[in-house]
């Protein structure tokens, strides 16, 4: 963590972003594997993407919401149904709960106050989608076990990503700029209007 960091666990003395700077002998820095796991997620998620618009441009509808019944991909029966407020809760907590597992790792903590700052508002978006959009569902349908799953694994690892880039060891700072004013404004004014 930075000194005066938004988390402030530098000062509580919890935590220090140098200590994933120690080297084994002459070698690389310990975290540097997990750097290249982190990029090599990203592009595994930008492949992963490429292939679902790819499908869904080819006339491919996901079993979920008003087609949940829908023969989809050929496929009438995609399995066990979880109830809607249930799955949405269980399928959007990673995205949650990963980012704080992530920030209390030794090294880890936000680059700067301004990937502080985005890195609360991805929280709060998460918190919303996670705990408080569920109790909203009123008579959703059940969602297919294998799409609660796959939405499960696609938080787990965006949730991840975000941490990653704006609080790993190797997280570069966002700078303060009018592209980031804007963007918080954007997303303060989405926040109000939902």
């Amino acid at each position: 963590m930075r000194p005066g960091s938004v988390f402030g666990l530098t000062t509580l003395g919890l935590v220090s972003r140098t200590s994933m700077d120690d080297r084994l002998g002459d070698g690389p820095p310990l975290w540097e594997g997990e750097q290249q796991f982190h990029a090599f997620l990203g592009y595994a998620l930008l492949t992963a993407m490429a292939a679902a618009c790819a499908a869904l441009s080819l006339g491919a509808v996901a079993p979920y919401g008003r087609y949940a019944d829908a023969k989809a991909l050929g496929i009438s029966d995609w399995g066990p149904k979880v109830p809607a407020q249930l799955a949405w809760c269980l399928q959007e907590l990673p995205s949650l709960v990963v980012p704080l597992v992530c920030l209390v790792r030794p090294g880890w903590g936000p680059a700067s106050a301004t990937n502080g700052v985005l890195l609360l508002c991805f929280l709060a978006h998460y918190a919303n989608r996670a705990l408080v959009y569920p109790l909203r569902i009123r008579g959703g349908a059940p969602t297919p076990l294998y799409v609660m799953a796959s939405a499960f694994t696609f938080t787990l690892v965006n949730g991840y990503l975000q941490a990653g880039a704006l609080g790993g060891p190797w997280a570069s700072a966002v700078p303060g700029d009018a592209a980031f004013g804007g963007g918080v404004l954007l997303f303060l004014a989405g926040a109000l209007g939902n």
